[in-house]
């Protein structure tokens, strides 16, 4: 414990500021030490994380100093990183008070958004000055080392919080993940690690710094709508194209890529891949173990030249025989809410009925062309 908190106090010295005091913090599955210390760019918090503990080891945060916030730094052993308390310190913006984005930061949209009960997203991302993305792997691509991503959710016309992703080692592994609440002046956000249900008096929840990594830990690639595919689309924003173009692509693909299949199954598969695919792919564990039963709603950019030769249509049909219980069984878990049987299991409360009626069409669609096949 003694030898984490000097850590804690070493780093500090070493990013230029005094640290008085040193708390020591339980996270969910983590130990770190963090103090406050000031800057130019205000009050910040150097963090060292010692080690990965148990679910059962796991406590709720005792960060208790008023007005800061416990940051929540990945379980690498001696792993540093600093984790602003304000989202304007984040460098998002350069201006805060007009919502003025930085000069680096660019927006995008993703081709198929996931459902959060309707409210309104912005997203952006800031890459390195002169750094390419890693797509040796076109379904896993490797951000750089000082890459930002930030996503906004709003509600009745005004901003309740923004998320923030940082990458700050070269495994996959090394990401913050830290949600900041918009205060009530819309001035600014501070950093909340356990999260706020119901944040403004909305039926919005806030998520907890262990809620980001169950959904953003589920594969390789932890920037979820930041892909390939989520970027093949001609709308406003960074594009697939603009990546390209610009040389930010270290194998750029060599042929465009798009869900293919007649508009119901393309947007069905579609919708599956960004609401579902994050934990629902070809790389995640089966279900207890047993191959026969993963589903597999994450489209590769391999397998997209026909509908049948798509990951799900193979998953869900192919190799089903044309049983389609699984699909059936998605379907009747997308209606559940307040039910550990809802999906998407987390960050929604209400019911997606556009998306409900997508898949439904397309499952009637699947349905009778299999029967009257010979």
């Amino acid at each position: 414990m003694r030898s984490l908190a000097l850590a804690a106090q070493r780093a500090a010295q070493r990013l230029g500021g005094a640290c008085p005091r040193t708390q020591l913090l339980t996270v969910p599955f983590l130990l770190l030490a963090a103090c406050s210390y000031a800057d130019e760019a205000g009050t910040r918090l150097a963090v060292v994380s010692d080690r990965a503990l148990p679910p059962s080891a796991a406590g709720d945060s005792a960060w208790a100093q008023a007005g800061a916030a416990a940051p929540v730094a990945p379980a690498v052993p001696e792993a540093l990183d600093v984790v602003p308390v304000l989202l304007s310190q984040t460098g998002l913006y350069s201006a805060t008070s007009t919502r003025t984005l930085a000069p680096n930061v660019q927006v995008f949209s993703p081709a198929y958004p996931l459902w959060s009960d309707a409210a309104g997203k912005l997203r952006w991302i800031s890459l390195p000055e002169g750094a390419q993305i890693d797509t040796s792997d076109m379904d896993v691509w490797k951000l750089p080392i000082g890459t930002k991503l930030w996503k906004e959710f709003e509600q009745h016309g005004h901003p309740i919080e923004t998320r923030y992703m940082a990458k700050f080692g070269p495994s996959e592994s090394d990401w913050v993940f830290i949600a900041y609440h918009w205060n009530a002046d819309q001035t600014d956000a501070i950093a909340v690690p356990d999260g706020v249900e119901d944040a403004d008096g909305a039926m919005h929840d806030i998520p907890s710094t262990a809620t980001c990594k169950q959904c953003h830990n589920s594969q390789p690639m932890a920037a979820l709508g930041f892909s390939a595919l989520q970027l093949s689309h001609a709308g406003p924003g960074l594009t697939l194209d603009a990546l390209s173009s610009n040389g930010r692509l270290s194998a750029p693909p060599t042929t465009a890529l798009a869900i293919p299949g007649d508009p119901t199954s393309a947007q069905a598969l579609g919708y599956l891949h960004g609401n579902c695919g994050g934990c629902h792919n070809d790389r995640a564990p089966s279900n207890f173990g047993v191959p026969e039963t993963k589903v597999v709603f994450w489209q590769s950019a391999g397998a997209l030249s026909s509908l049948e030769q798509t990951t799900t249509y193979v998953n869900l049909v192919t190799n089903t025989r044309g049983d389609l219980t699984r699909l059936q069984h998605g379907l009747e878990r997308m209606k559940q809410r307040e039910s550990y049987l809802q999906m998407p299991p987390l960050g929604t409360e209400v019911v997606d009925t556009e998306g409900v009626a997508l898949i439904e069409a397309w499952l009637a669609q699947l349905q009778g062309q299999l029967s009257v096949r010979p």
